[in-house]
């Protein structure tokens, strides 16, 4: 309990730190205008919440977060000047609308690309200004709505009337807390690593079972619900309500703090929002001054801290721990793999056989700009067998792959799965059956942990049902998973940087990392797209032993790769292509021998 305390304290100390300053301006600053100045810094601070979710963690450039703010403000005006609502009814409309419209927006920007996301909500920030002003019956136009109430917030057992401006900033001080406990609540459960995930690597992420789509479509359903209770409070706290809450300045302010924050930073997107709004402020006493400093304060800190405040934070963070541990050894050890033989590694760390998938290509074709790079290719490939798919740059070894795993879809053929059709599968839903690859050019999770990679991997390729029940679980480890994780990081002599960023690893480091994610989970089938490329003698002999040991246990694996001597030793069988068809398939040292291969592949 001590342990989780103290990791608990020095991950979110500053959150605590802050709300305790929070509270303690009313009591130090008898002055209305400082505390209009907290309530406008609090309600920024959820709209800056609500962006950071969908920019900084799932990566999507969203323009609509002000719409959804102005949005919550209409609303809470509307019924309480039309209809007489309550305040709760008021917060459950907003909530319930706001991430209505995200829906609206999201489900067919994000089917396209992130590109056409940013101009969807661009788009619909501009139609949503131009409908407020327009729209004189409901919205009163540039007369605004005016004169809208303030609510008594009925809390079960008591009553709350915050009229006066001390009442209003505690009570908007409290459900800014929330909103920001909920975004901390977020980021320490599976979603949150999901959401990393996403943004790091969408296509990874996809082949490790998630759907990018409906992840970012969350993750903006749920900003768009912070964004519109912070429009509530507002026009509680404005009681006035104009089409200027869509505008494009609210939008301006959000990328500045999202930029003088740092990508992905709770505690700097924070910091940056009470710079922002607070600092302006307080410089009135300097005058027709007050902007020029507020400027080059804000450049200091651009220039001092160009990836943001929160890597401020982490230099200072650094510095503390480097001044405890007292230059003592870091722990980082580059040991020799252990093992001797191929018996030495046990596949995924347990002894149980692995149900390999089998795996029928029939056809298949595919074209690029009128290239064929795939030529009606027919292949099967039987349950636990080793294949080989060999042939010179170009002939079309990786676009197969690509059509077997969902990436490509093919212009013609058939590919099954154990009988099953399969051919045209998103690589998600192929994911989820057991059919798992690794990519040619490495793909890792760059922000992630080795060990946090791992566990991402695990958590995608569960079935849809065990994958969205678990989002809400935390990130603790179960003991199967750190009975496997172990095994792989270990046997991969990848523990000295099992807690590093994987974009911080090297480049065989990152190729060990891929593979280790890829068998994570137990799959039936197996694509290997050149995992020995680039990589020091070492790494491939840990490789080798590794794929014989999975192929061992009885996993289906396709291997592609160039180096003829480690196919030839690893393979039961060998496939190779020319120029995107089958030039010969059987016996590896047979195949090799072939006249037509040599003068194909070797060029004699």
């Amino acid at each position: 309990m001590d342990a989780i305390s103290s990791r608990f304290m020095r991950d979110y100390g500053w959150l605590l730190i802050l709300l305790v300053a929070a509270a303690l301006v009313p009591v130090f600053s008898q002055s209305n205008y400082y505390i209009s100045i907290g309530i406008n810094a609090l309600i920024i601070v959820c709209l800056a919440v609500s962006f950071d979710l969908v920019v900084g963690r799932v990566g999507a450039l969203s323009f609509a977060q002000p719409v959804f703010y102005g949005f919550g403000m209409y609303v809470a005006a509307l019924l309480a000047v039309n209809l007489e609502m309550g305040f709760w009814w008021q917060v459950i409309a907003a909530m319930a609308g706001g991430m209505l419209l995200a829906l609206v927006v999201g489900i067919p920007s994000f089917r396209l690309n992130l590109h056409a996301f940013a101009i969807g909500t661009l788009g619909f920030a501009t139609i949503a200004h131009l409908i407020a002003t327009n729209w004189m019956e409901v919205t009163q136009g540039p007369m605004c709505v005016a004169g809208v109430p303030r609510a008594t917030i009925p809390l079960g057992f008591m009553e709350i009337a915050p009229w006066k401006l001390p009442q209003q900033y505690y009570f908007i001080l409290t459900i800014a807390a929330m909103v920001v406990v909920a975004s901390v609540a977020i980021n320490r459960r599976k979603l949150g690593l999901a959401f990393q995930a996403v943004r790091d690597d969408p296509v990874l992420a996809a082949s490790n079972g998630f759907f990018p789509t409906s992840l970012r479509l969350t993750a903006f359903a749920v900003a768009a619900a912070f964004s519109a209770v912070a429009g509530v409070f507002a026009a509680q706290f404005q009681t006035v309500v104009c089409p200027d809450s869509f505008s494009t300045a609210t939008t301006v302010t959000l990328l500045i703090v999202a930029f003088i924050g740092g990508r992905a930073s709770l505690r700097g997107v924070l910091t940056a929002s009470i710079i922002f709004t607070v600092l302006p402020q307080v410089l009135r006493i300097a005058d027709e001054w007050r902007m020029v400093i507020f400027g080059l304060l804000l450049l200091v800190i651009v220039l001092s801290a160009p990836d943001g405040i929160e890597h401020l934070f982490q230099r200072v963070e650094r510095w503390r721990k480097g001044r405890r541990e007292g230059g003592k050894a870091s722990g980082v050890s580059a040991q020799p793999f252990a093992a001797d033989t191929i018996a030495d590694i046990t596949p995924l760390g347990a002894e149980e056989r692995i149900d390999g998938g089998h795996l029928r290509i029939s056809g298949l074709s595919k074209a690029f700009a009128g290239v064929k790079a795939v030529d009606d290719l027919s292949l099967e490939v039987r349950p636990g067998e080793l294949v080989g798919l060999i042939g010179p740059n170009g002939s079309g070894k990786s676009t197969t792959l690509d059509c077997i795993s969902g990436i490509t879809k093919p212009d013609a053929g058939r590919v099954e799965l154990d009988g099953i059709d399969i051919t045209g599968m998103s690589s998600s839903a192929l994911a989820k059956r057991g059919l798992v690859r690794t990519f040619q050019s490495t793909r890792v999770y760059e922000t992630l942990t080795v060990r946090q990679n791992l566990a991402v991997a695990l958590h995608g390729r569960q079935s849809i049902m065990a994958e969205w029940a678990s989002y809400l679980s935390p990130q603790s480890e179960s003991r199967s998973f750190r009975e496997r994780a172990d095994h792989l990081i270990e046997t991969l002599n990848l523990k000295h940087v099992e807690h590093r960023k994987a974009g911080e690893l090297s480049y065989g480091q990152r190729k060990l990392v891929q593979f280790a994610a890829s068998v994570i989970s137990p799959p039936r089938v197996l694509l290997l797209d050149e995992p020995l490329a680039g990589v020091n003698p070492t790494i491939i002999n840990l490789f080798m032993r590794h794929i014989a040991a999975n192929h061992g246990a009885g996993l289906t694996i396709i291997l592609v790769e160039h180096n003829l001597g480690v196919v030839v030793q690893l393979c039961e069988r060998l496939v190779v292509l020319e120029q995107g068809r089958k030039l010969a398939d059987g016996n590896p040292h047979d195949v090799m021998g072939t006249p037509s291969v040599q003068e194909a592949y070797l060029g004699r």
